[in-house]
């Protein structure tokens, strides 16, 4: 018992350590956002985020193989070996090193072709979009052969390196802002060239720290047959899963351009932006619980695992709640204050993708946690990526009829939450979680929260507050949260968890050392 209090404080505190990085994050994009914008242009800023996504469409490897590096290390050192663990982290390395380079080449030939010759970009801005694309190419390098590096800080539970790794990147940010502003040559290479060098220095912070914090972080080009065909096994379906991402999330924002060009895309760009903040605060919640959850499993304590998977949706829904609905509510007022120039439609976007991630937050990751801890991943990755890949078609025979920038974010929406279904189903069957228990303790809750509160605070919002000025945006937010808050302690917390909240509150001790 004191060792599950023991990690249910590990995890709290993780999770603040993380939320200390998040808030710095988006307190700094916020206002970097505003100065991209005003001093690239809506065009240039349109363009940096399409041509982005070219190279985002050839990296679906990083994803599938940041889950396989992340469980193959966190197994190892479950294991306590410490020979075993180096050669872990050695042969993910290799891996890495290698699809690195097999990426760079497919980039600087089919990704090149398709920017130079598919994308619809300005004429006049040919040269400029050339070397962004070169710079982008070398930050996703540097990018893949970081994972095995950030990996095994999450394998060791070391959240504050995150935390302050995360707040040099933003004052990085905040001085390229600044750089901005009386940058000599063209401001768009100019702003790539220094995220390729920020992405650079971060990658050599973390990789001294391993080599420093960690024995196991050594390079050594060995050749294990047995290891790299487990990992090839493993990875090779989450490759499957990582191109079904990509398609959805890059894919959407290729078809927009075809359809529509760069204003529409730089409209995308905002709303994704401040719309990852909540996104944000969901990853961190989930990513301090995931190692423990794998634990739990491997340790073959499935009841511990099921309070951990609901508690994580449950929680991480709420917080996305409460981010994304004030968010919503007051959009217009947000984007006028926020940003001197508003790229239409942004506000229909962002409310469509905060959307979404309500429905990601009740239907993904800790599911797919599941699946992977179980190792057999093969049916859970083929179902739900076949689900995925049907977004970019659909997406593109509705935009046929019915020409409407919207449509994709739709499609989107209805998607993503077929395949949270999907995913939900192979947990169960390969890991014994109860579908029943996710109802009763997840869905149920929180449906009661959202038609308590939505209703109330929208007719509020309509009737009361619907002017977009200061005061009916602090009133309106107000009233939502006295809402929101009163119906998630009613509706949300069983008596061990208020009890639990109630003692975190209280914890004066919280960042004490509870390894």
């Amino acid at each position: 018992m004191s060792d599950i209090s023991s990690n249910n404080k590990r995890i709290a505190k993780n999770t603040l350590l993380l939320y200390i990085r998040m808030m710095a994050v988006m307190g700094v994009s916020i206002y970097t956002t505003r100065v991209y914008l005003d001093q690239l242009g809506v065009s240039d800023y349109g363009i940096y985020n399409i041509v982005g996504g070219v190279v985002g469409m050839l990296t679906f490897f990083s994803n599938s193989m940041s889950t396989t590096t992340m469980r193959y290390i966190t197994v190892a050192l479950g294991e306590r070996n410490i020979e075993n663990l180096k050669k872990t982290f050695a042969g993910t390395l290799n891996i890495h090193i290698f699809f690195a380079f097999c990426i760079v080449v497919l980039l600087e030939t089919i990704g090149l072709w398709f920017v130079n010759n598919k994308l619809v970009i300005p004429i006049d801005r040919l040269t400029a979009v050339n070397w962004v694309y070169q710079f982008s190419i070398l930050s996703t390098f540097i990018g893949i052969i970081q994972i095995p590096y950030n990996s095994t800080i999450n394998a060791h539970e070391d959240m504050g390196v995150f935390a302050w790794l995360a707040i040099f990147d933003v004052l990085c940010k905040l001085g390229i802002a600044y750089l901005l502003l009386i940058s000599p040559i063209d401001k768009l290479i100019f702003y790539s060239l220094m995220l390729l060098i920020v992405n650079f220095m971060i990658f050599l912070i973390y990789r001294t720290y391993c080599y420093t914090h960690y024995k196991e972080c050594r390079f050594k080009l060995f050749i294990d047959k047995k290891m790299y065909k487990s990992m090839a096994s493993f990875s090779g379906w989450y490759m499957l899963g990582g191109f079904a991402d990509i398609c959805r999330e890059e894919g959407v924002n290729i078809i927009l351009n075809l359809f529509f060009g760069t204003l529409v895309n730089a409209a995308r760009a905002v709303a994704v932006q401040v719309s990852s903040v909540a996104n944000g605060f969901m990853y961190n919640f989930l990513a301090a619980a995931y190692p423990q959850t794998i634990k739990y499993y491997a340790e073959g304590d499935i009841n511990q695992m099921q309070i951990l998977v609901n508690r994580s949706l449950k929680f991480s829904f709420l917080l996305i709640f409460l981010i994304s609905v004030p968010l919503m509510l007051n959009i217009d007022f947000i984007l006028d204050i926020w940003l001197k120039e508003v790229p239409n439609m942004a506000n229909i976007f962002m409310i469509l993708i905060c959307l979404d991630f309500l429905f990601k937050s009740l239907l993904g990751t800790p599911f797919s946690w599941l699946v992977a801890a179980s190792g057999k991943v093969r049916n859970e990755q083929i179902f739900a990526s076949i689900v995925l890949l049907m977004i970019i078609p659909v997406s593109y025979v509705l935009l046929k009829s019915y020409p409407n920038p919207i449509v994709p974010f739709v499609v989107v929406i209805i998607f993503n939450s077929l395949s949270g279904i999907v995913r939900l189903y192979f947990a169960h069957q390969l890991t014994g979680y109860s579908i029943p228990s996710f109802v009763k303790e997840v869905l149920r809750p929180t449906l009661k929260i959202s038609l308590v509160t939505i209703p109330i605070s929208v007719s509020l919002r309509l009737i009361l507050f619907n002017n977009e000025t200061l005061y009916s945006f602090i009133l309106s937010t107000l009233f939502f949260y006295t809402i929101a808050l009163l119906s998630c302690w009613i509706f949300a917390f069983d008596k061990n968890e208020k009890e639990t909240i109630v003692r975190i509150i209280q914890n004066k001790n919280i960042f004490r050392n509870n390894k």
